[in-house]
């Protein structure tokens, strides 16, 4: 093995251990609060809601730990089963090595790796969500939003591979930078024209160069928001006004939506889980 690959394999390892250990210690301060609600929202969440939260994010973030596993196993495989050099030589003798073609194989890796996250996705909504009654989307309305979300990455993601392609032959060494600032730009202007359209940027981000497997998109319920850490560092005020938001939003979903009926139209007006999704 190359030192190149040795330095490749560590870092995955290390990605992946630091994620779950992060993922360990939010568990952790979770459960040490889980038994009474903090003094900051005890007017806004009442004891049943803030518990249904907290055992949302548990369930969520051991989820979570599944797909870290599985991302780092299907990387390290990819990487080094020798599968990549075998499908370029394949793709290369039957399309050639133009630019197109170049940004053809990075396209259809993308997508491939997509594709192989789906279950996950599927797993997330339909058994994860539905589980605490934060489902309110149709199996035919996620699958229409994940062939949305191909048809914008055929449209959009391929051309900026050729792009980011064509960059290396223009600005030679520096090539890394023109071609961030080009990726960087695109992904803040995806996030400018469809800030709520998940499914579709993840499908986008994958087929420009994305090629880890992507958080599986849950749904950004209260429990996340209330009980992470990590949402403090962005200032109190910040905070406490993101809180009392999603906060406010689980307490009508628990006051007006029955809580195996999430698809019902009453739930869809009252929560407006359906735009975190």
């Amino acid at each position: 093995m190359s030192p190149f690959a040795v330095i490749a394999l560590v870092l995955i390892l290390a990605r992946a251990t630091a994620e779950l250990w992060l993922s360990r210690l939010n568990q952790l301060h979770v459960r040490a609060h889980a038994d009474e609600v903090p003094p900051a929202f005890r007017e806004m969440v009442d004891e049943p809601t803030y518990r249904r939260s907290v055992d949302y994010t548990l369930a969520k973030s051991r989820f979570g730990d599944v797909v870290t596993l599985f991302d780092a196993v299907l990387l390290i495989a990819v990487l080094f089963s020798g599968i990549l050099p075998w499908a370029f030589g394949k793709f290369t003798t039957a399309f050639g090595t133009s630019v197109l073609a170049m940004a053809g194989f990075l396209f259809v890796t993308g997508v491939a790796l997509s594709i192989v996250s789906l279950p996950f996705a599927w797993y997330a909504q339909f058994k994860l969500e539905d589980r605490f009654g934060f489902n309110t989307t149709t199996v035919k309305t996620w699958v229409l939003d994940r062939l949305k979300g191909f048809l914008l990455a055929v449209l959009l993601g391929f051309p900026l591979l050729a792009l980011v392609l064509k960059l290396i032959e223009w600005t030679g060494p520096n090539w890394w930078i023109w071609a961030a600032a080009l990726v960087i730009a695109f992904q803040l202007l995806l996030l400018v024209i469809a800030p709520g359209d998940h499914a579709a940027f993840q499908q986008v981000h994958a087929a420009a160069g994305g090629f880890h497997l992507a958080r599986t998109p849950l749904c950004a319920g209260a429990a996340h928001r209330f009980s992470n850490p990590q949402h403090r560092s962005n200032g109190r005020q910040q905070t406490v006004a993101s809180l009392q938001r999603l906060l406010h939003r689980i307490r009508t979903f628990s006051q007006n939506c029955p809580f195996r009926h999430a698809r019902s139209r009453a739930c869809r007006a009252g929560t407006g889980i359906r735009a975190c999704a």
